[in-house]
C-alpha cells in the first residue's frame, strides 16, 4: 500500500512538472507519508538551513515518551513562505510539530514567514535574532504553551494573527521600530491584556485586538 502511494505521488509530481505547475513546499514530505520515524531531522529550504536536536523535555511536556526537540534555523535573508496547515501543505519540520519545545533563529534571517511555527503545541520559548524585521501573519498562531519571546529591536512589522491564541504569553515588549501591527495579532490570549504590553517610545497599542 505504501509503495502504491509513493508511485501515485511520483506520478502527480511528474504531471505537475510537465504542466509547468510547481509543487508547493512540503507537498513532497506529505505525499511520501513521512512520520517522525522516516522524516529527516535537518535540511535546507530556500535561504535557510534547519536542524532538530534532541533535548530534555521541559516542564509541562505532554507527549509521553516522545522525544523533545530544539529547532535551529540558520541562513541569510527571508525564510520561505508556507501555507496554513489545514491546506495540507507542510513546513519541512511539520512531522515534529508536537515535539518542538524551543526555537532558535540565528542572526542573518530577516523574516519569520507566514505559518512557519503555527500549531506547535509544546513550544515554550523562542529566540529571534537582531536581524529580524518582520514576523509574518499567523507565524506563531496556536502555540498555546509559548511563554516567552523577545521581539528584536529591528522589528518593524507584526502580521495578522501572528500570536493568535498563544494563551501562555503574559507580557510582551513591542520594540520602538514597529510601525505595523496586524489585525488580531495578539487576540485570544486571555492572560495578555493591554496593560501587559510595554510600548517604549511608541506609546500606543493602536491596531491591536485584545481578548
Amino acid at each position: 500500500m505504501q509503495a502504491g502511494k509513493k508511485i501515485v505521488a511520483g506520478m502527480l509530481a511528474l504531471a505537475l512538472t510537465i504542466q509547468g505547475v510547481p509543487m508547493q513546499r512540503g507537498t513532497a514530505v506529505q505525499a511520501a507519508g513521512q512520520t517522525t520515524e522516516t522524516a529527516p531531522l535537518q535540511g535546507t529550504d530556500g535561504a535557510i538551513t534547519w536542524k532538530l536536536t534532541e533535548q530534555t523535555p521541559q516542564q509541562g511536556w505532554s507527549q509521553g515518551d516522545k522525544k523533545a526537540y530544539k529547532l535551529t534555523i540558520t541562513g541569510k535573508g527571508v525564510m520561505p513562505g508556507y501555507m496554513h496547515m489545514s491546506d495540507g501543505v507542510n513546513t519541512p519540520w511539520q512531522p515534529y510539530n508536537d515535539q518542538i519545545q524551543t526555537i532558535a533563529v540565528a542572526k542573518g534571517v530577516t523574516r519569520v514567514s507566514e505559518h512557519a511555527f503555527e500549531g506547535m503545541g509544546e513550544l515554550t520559548s523562542v529566540t529571534l535574532p537582531s536581524t529580524v524585521t518582520q514576523v509574518s501573519r499567523e507565524a506563531f498562531m496556536y502555540c498555546q504553551k509559548l511563554e516567552k519571546i523577545t521581539l528584536p529591536e529591528a522589528l518593524e512589522n507584526i502580521g495578522d494573527r501572528a500570536f493568535n491564541y498563544c494563551r501562555a504569553l503574559k507580557s510582551i515588549v513591542v520594540p520602538d521600530q514597529v510601525t505595523t501591527i496586524g489585525e488580531a495579532a495578539f487576540k485570544g490570549n486571555k492572560q495578555l491584556t493591554e496593560k501587559c504590553f510595554s510600548w517604549g517610545k511608541r506609546g500606543t497599542g493602536a491596531g491591536i485586538s485584545f481578548p
